[in-house]
C-alpha cells in the first residue's frame, strides 16, 4: 500500500466537530497553515486552510483542550472523499499523530 504521508504545523482554525460513525469515534477540524510571501507578489498571502480527520481519538487525554488558535502539529495520510450530499470530491489528512504546541514554535516556523 502506498500513500502521501503529511507533517504540518499551523493553528487550529475552527471548533473541532465530535461524531461517532458506529462504533467509531471521529473529530474533525481545520488547521491553517501561513504561506510564505511571494516576493514576485508582495502583500498578505492569504493562509492554506487543511481538512483533519481524527479517527478514534488516539489522543483523548489532548482532544477536549483543542480550541481555536492553538498550535498543532498534525502528522498523517492525505485521502480523499466524495460528498454523497453535493457529490463533489475533498482531500482531507486522516491523523496517525496530533500533538499540541507551543506558540512560539508556529512564530518560529512562519
Amino acid at each position: 500500500m502506498t500513500y502521501a504521508h503529511v507533517e504540518l504545523v499551523g493553528r487550529v482554525a475552527t471548533t473541532p466537530v465530535r461524531a461517532s460513525v458506529g462504533a467509531r469515534r471521529v473529530t474533525n477540524l481545520r488547521v491553517a497553515i501561513d504561506r510564505p510571501i511571494q516576493t514576485t507578489r508582495p502583500g498578505h498571502t492569504p493562509p492554506l486552510f487543511l481538512s483533519v480527520c481524527i479517527w478514534d481519538h488516539t489522543l483523548d487525554h489532548q482532544l477536549p483542550s483543542l480550541t481555536k488558535g492553538q498550535t498543532v502539529k498534525v502528522t498523517g495520510r492525505l485521502d480523499t472523499r466524495t460528498s454523497s450530499h453535493t457529490g463533489l470530491t475533498y482531500t482531507h489528512i486522516v491523523t496517525d499523530h496530533i500533538e499540541l504546541m507551543p506558540p512560539a514554535i508556529h512564530r518560529q516556523a512562519a
